[in-house]
């Protein structure tokens, strides 16, 4: 049965892989669109909004709907509601139809972000921190590599060459569909309790001020990713440079995760949480002040430590939520990190005022009252959490 239940955490998490795979097609492909519809960057940047407040802000209202008919929805659907209109872009022939594409699709991401976490830890005990990690690391490498694969289908030919890959996710979907059927039910322990009493065993001012802390970080984490490559642009480098510095960025924060979620039981989110702040504010002016390869491993252990912490927050999010963790999942996951998002546009304000080098070492600030939060929530002893390092039985 245990090696029946790590069939299942690869399976969502190869799900995560290609719902974020998906998910960044978009990007890639805006300059084709904009050169074929003559699109304004002010048109393009409604595109980016608007998929991404219905893929995060939403993730909330369908983790409760996932916790509350958990046998009405399914991973494979979330998986084909991104697919199908990310593949078949070509069919768009407007702006306005391909705005209702894109909004589809960020429909499909924040139906399966919830799911997706709640499903890959059901009838795990102490590693549902790695199960978790193994989620999140599997999305980030799909998250990675999908410009690339986007711009070299792209580029062979014709936007029409990217409906070749919805064939992964009607292939990943069947498997899901068969593993499903000969799952057992014994396997899964879904919370069947109404809504109030779920609702009554929650920690809720420490799930709100941990979604404010995981919003802190995703803003720098968000402001890095944007703002460094365009930096280095600007610095001379070229823009594949500059592309692969922020993969490789991307991909340490994976293995960051995975390492976290492996050490979690043991530390507890605060020293974590404190460990990995406290790294990346000496981490950040390092990258910023040095130059070629010692730059690369600099900017690659920041991604490790600032990164690495987040799938260990979505298990926090759900200790503190235990009979809603879809619930959960969709705060830490959506809400905290679309929230946390919008503090980009601050830090842009910052870069142009005062600099780029400024801006990022001004936004990191932000990681100290993060980390005051932090220790003020561990002060309370919640059973089942290990938020302090310990775990307090019921």
């Amino acid at each position: 049965m245990k090696n029946g239940r790590w069939t299942w955490t690869f399976l969502v998490a190869g799900t995560h892989f290609w719902v974020d795979f998906y998910a960044n097609m978009r990007t890639p492909q805006l300059p084709f669109l904009a050169l074929l519809w003559g699109l304004s960057n002010a048109r393009l940047a409604l595109l980016v909004s608007m998929q991404s407040m219905t893929a995060n802000l939403l993730q909330p209202v369908f983790g409760y709907l996932t916790d509350r008919y958990p046998r009405k929805f399914s991973l494979g659907l979330g998986l084909l509601i991104i697919a199908v209109p990310m593949s078949l872009i070509y069919k768009a022939g407007s702006y306005p139809v391909f705005m209702a594409m894109v909004v589809v699709a960020g429909f499909g991401v924040a139906l399966y972000h919830p799911l997706g976490a709640s499903r890959v830890v059901e009838g795990s005990g102490k590693d549902k921190a790695v199960r978790m990690s193994v989620f999140s690391c599997l999305g980030s490498i799909g998250y990675a590599i999908s410009p690339a694969v986007t711009v070299l289908m792209v580029a062979a030919g014709e936007l029409k060459n990217l409906a070749v890959l919805l064939i992964p996710a009607l292939l990943w979907v069947f498997l899901l569909f068969v593993f499903q059927r000969k799952r057992k039910e014994t396997e899964i322990s879904l919370d069947r309790r109404s809504p109030r009493e779920k609702f009554n065993n929650i920690y809720l001012k420490p799930l709100l001020l941990l979604t404010c802390v995981i919003g802190m970080r995703s803003w720098l984490i968000t402001s890095t990713s944007v703002f460094i490559p365009l930096w280095l642009v600007a610095q001379g480098a070229s823009v594949k440079q500059a592309g692969l510095h922020l993969t490789f960025y991307l991909l340490a924060g994976s293995l960051g995760g995975l390492f976290c979620g492996y050490i979690y039981p043991q530390t507890g989110l605060r020293k974590l949480l404190i460990a990995s702040f406290i790294a990346a504010l000496f981490l950040l002016p390092l990258v910023l002040y040095t130059a070629g390869y010692i730059r690369i491993a600099l900017l690659l252990a920041l991604g490790f430590t600032l990164q690495g912490t987040i799938p260990v927050t979505v298990i926090a999010a759900q200790e503190l939520m235990p009979s809603l963790a879809g619930f959960a999942s969709g705060i830490a996951m959506g809400l905290a990190f679309g929230l946390g998002g919008l503090g980009t546009y601050l830090t842009g304000f910052w870069a142009d005022s005062l600099g780029t080098v400024t801006a990022l070492l001004l936004n990191s600030l932000i990681l100290i009252p993060a980390m005051m939060i932090i220790i003020y929530i561990t002060k309370e002893k919640i059973p089942g959490s290990r938020l302090k390092g310990e775990v307090y039985e019921n």
